[in-house]
């Protein structure tokens, strides 16, 4: 775990930092059952999907000028679907199906 958790914090670009939460937050969910830090990792990865810099805006414009807003948004449907399964083990029903709702 402690590795994973190291290669977070090494890894200095978005797409690495992604793959990263995302192997994480499978760990937490599926093997570990510790849906408390796969929350936790989930809401990284939702929040991750949030930043961008600009040049990243700018570049994402550029090459999708007819999608409007879409920056990341599969991103942040995906990550609101997994916080939702998480509250679900956590037996938070209402937070879950709050975060199923914001996934669509």
């Amino acid at each position: 775990m402690e590795v994973l958790g190291s290669l977070c914090v090494k890894a200095v670009d978005k797409p690495s930092y992604r793959q990263v939460l995302e192997i994480l937050g499978e760990l937490y969910m599926k093997d570990l059952k510790n849906y408390g830090m796969a929350l936790e990792t989930y809401t990284k990865l939702k929040n991750l999907a949030s930043y961008h810099s600009k040049r990243e805006t700018d570049e994402f414009i550029m090459k999708n000028k007819d999608k409007g807003d879409a920056f990341d948004k599969e991103l942040k449907m995906d990550s609101y679907h997994a916080m939702g399964k998480a509250y679900q083990g956590l037996k938070k029903y209402e937070e879950s199906i709050l975060c199923f709702k914001r996934s669509i």
